[in-house]
């Protein structure tokens, strides 16, 4: 009887000692994704963080902003329009289903589509207009213009698992979503994703759960972060670092592959339908002293509508001149020499709002006055779809890896239009038809130096932000806006 109490007691205890030693990451952010787990809604972080976890794309990006290996091992392309994918073997989406060619398919199918051309991948990846079987592990993508930087694109275009997508449709499939990635979805809260490490992912998880976390207050997430409530707290501020370091964790600072900008919404009437007025902004900011206090100097100001990893940035174009005396003239030659005011729709968190203080403040010194107008994501989202914003600027940031996709996505008809410019959009348009490379170099460089006179937006820098990670983390590591999950370990 002893014995068996004791064989008891033994197992218990080895029970308890397995549970213990599960290992467990949380992550805070600032917002969840608002479509849920949907696969091709959202195009850059905070909305597009779990992914990284659940999904895996067609390519990835390396440090250097070249295409690398992902869910594709080998490209190459067989004309100007049509590129050939060599799919990774033996990969399994979290419910059994094989990645295949067929599963590419079915997601361009889907984005191609009218419904998947009013999400958010859709239209960035609008110029891929249908995907071809070739064998199990070949697929053909088609472009309706010659698409040289494809590889680089494809590094958005998430794979669901088809047969659960196509049963379940993209709302409810939300809800329950289903990728390759190294965590596998087991619940999805309005506060809160729980995952669980997938044993049969291609790259393995080195935790066994993941917990992201919405805790949109920049000082609580600090707080959690320093009690260890959470592991790692994404967009912290510089003045977080003697707190963190105090309880032995790190503040992390990374490059996003973003240019943050505030845009000109032009298509209704305001001042900023002049462009004098729109370079009279530009010049307005001090950029310098901005990122000095702010950013803790960890990026540059913006020097074009493009960063320094992407495809045609000019390296000889400098940053607007912080000329307030200049910019006072060009407002009063465009007729506007009392000023004027106008709206600014932003979303808070991030330290946003202090940023576009400082930037209001730098604008009313030549008598612009600025409204900001903070707005949750969800609202910013809907105005962005239905060409409805309350004043004729909007914070944003914009994913930059072929600036032509960018400009074509934002510019005249587009589904996200901004700011339209007939004479620039026909240099896109000329740019995004020329498949050699040199040329099109060349077109880009001269849709730059144009938009130093006709501006989409005010240019403020290439995005940076800073991470908290304590002091149990280890391995954690963020490329190019995609946080590499597997790779952490605790």
């Amino acid at each position: 009887m002893l014995r068996r109490l004791g064989r008891l007691i033994a197992a218990f205890g080895l029970m308890a000692a397995s549970a213990e030693a599960e290992t467990t990451v949380t992550v805070g952010v600032t917002a969840l994704p608002a479509a849920l787990g949907h696969p091709f809604m959202g195009s850059s972080m905070p909305t597009t963080l779990p992914w990284a976890a659940i999904y895996d794309t067609l390519t990835w990006l390396d440090d250097a902003g070249k295409a690398d290996q992902a869910l594709a091992v080998d490209w190459q392309a067989i004309d100007s329009r049509t590129w050939e994918f060599k799919l990774r073997p033996d990969v399994k989406f979290h419910n059994g289903e094989p990645l295949n060619a067929d599963a590419v398919v079915a997601a361009v199918k889907f984005i191609a589509s009218s419904a998947g051309l009013r999400t958010s991948l859709g239209n960035t990846l609008g110029m891929i207009k249908r995907a071809e079987k070739r064998d199990d592990l070949t697929v053909i993508l088609k472009t309706d213009a010659p698409t040289p930087l494809l590889p680089l694109l494809t590094r958005q275009l998430r794979i669901p698992a088809p047969l659960a997508f196509a049963k379940l449709g993209a709302e409810d499939f939300a809800k329950a979503p289903v990728g390759t990635g190294p965590f596998m979805v087991n619940g999805w809260g309005p506060a809160e994703i729980s995952a669980k490490a997938f044993p049969e992912a291609w790259r393995k998880a080195k935790v066994d759960n993941l917990v992201i976390r919405n805790v949109p207050d920049s000082a609580t997430r600090v707080a959690a972060l320093i009690s260890g409530e959470l592991d790692i707290a994404m967009w912290l501020l510089p003045e977080d670092q003697p707190a963190i370091a105090a309880v032995g964790g790190q503040l992390i600072s990374r490059r996003e592959p973003s240019l943050n900008m505030m845009t000109f919404v032009t298509a209704k009437a305001s001042p900023l339908k002049d462009p004098r007025v729109r370079v009279a902004l530009n010049l307005a900011v001090d950029r310098k002293k901005i990122i000095d206090a702010f950013l803790a100097g960890k990026t540059e100001p913006a020097t074009q509508y493009a960063l320094p990893s992407s495809f045609g940035f000019d390296t000889a174009l400098e940053a607007f001149p912080y000329d307030p005396d200049r910019a006072r003239i060009m407002l009063s030659d465009a007729g506007y020499y009392r000023g004027f005011s106008m709206v600014v729709s932003i979303v808070p968190g991030q330290g946003a709002q202090s940023i576009y203080q400082q930037i209001a403040a730098d604008l009313a010194l030549i008598g612009v006055k600025v409204e900001l107008r903070p707005v949750p994501l969800s609202q910013f989202v809907s105005y962005m779809r239905e060409h409805d914003w309350p004043g004729p600027a909007c914070a944003n940031s914009q994913s930059m890896i072929d600036p032509i996709e960018t400009m074509r996505a934002t510019a005249c008809g587009a589904s996200q239009s901004f700011h339209c410019s007939k004479e620039i959009s026909a240099m896109v348009e000329r740019a995004r038809g020329e498949f050699d490379i040199q040329q099109r170099l060349g077109l880009i460089r001269d849709i730059h130096k144009a938009q130093r006179l006709d501006p989409p937006a005010l240019f403020f820098w290439q995005g940076v932000a800073l991470d908290g990670v304590g002091a149990k983390v280890k391995g954690y590591r963020v490329v190019q806006d995609m946080i590499r999950f597997e790779e952490i370990q605790k």
